[in-house]
């Protein structure tokens, strides 16, 4: 093998699908807004409350930051948040109207992305692709 980088990479890979999806959504909401959009959605599905501290701990980002991300975004009326019934410190987040309408697009890019990135891999190369990134992650887990 020629000395590649895993690391570098998957950066390159990533970098890809954000220019990719920047340029969809043309820098109205962040990839990663999209994803905790994503993620309120199933939680709620499941009929699960979502808080802030899931957020945080789901994707791994510092409080801060999540506040952050979580303010602009319900500045721009993609999420609502309200005091919780079961701890009264607590606010629940829960989707909002629009909210709702750029995860619909969101989904669509997704699915179009994917299919795009799966082009000419078959079925056996996908699952050692995934097997491989799971050893990926769990290898980095055991260090931090």
């Amino acid at each position: 093998m020629d000395n590649k980088n895993i690391s570098l990479e998957l950066r390159k890979i990533a970098n890809l699908i954000k220019r990719n999806f920047d340029k969809s959504f043309d820098g109205k909401i962040t990839n990663t807004q999209c994803l905790i959009l994503n993620y309120i959605d199933t939680k709620s599905k499941n009929e699960i409350v979502v808080y802030q501290k899931d957020i945080e701990d789901f994707f791994d980002l510092r409080r801060s930051t999540i506040c952050e991300i979580l303010n602009v975004m319900e500045k721009n009326n993609l999420i609502k948040r309200s005091l919780s019934d079961v701890d009264m410190r607590s606010k629940e987040i829960n989707l909002d109207t629009s909210g709702y309408l750029v995860l619909d697009e969101f989904k669509n890019k997704i699915e179009e992305l994917e299919m795009v990135m799966k082009k000419d891999i078959n079925e056996e190369e996908l699952l050692t692709f995934f097997r491989l990134l799971e050893k990926f992650r769990k290898n980095l887990e055991d260090i931090c």
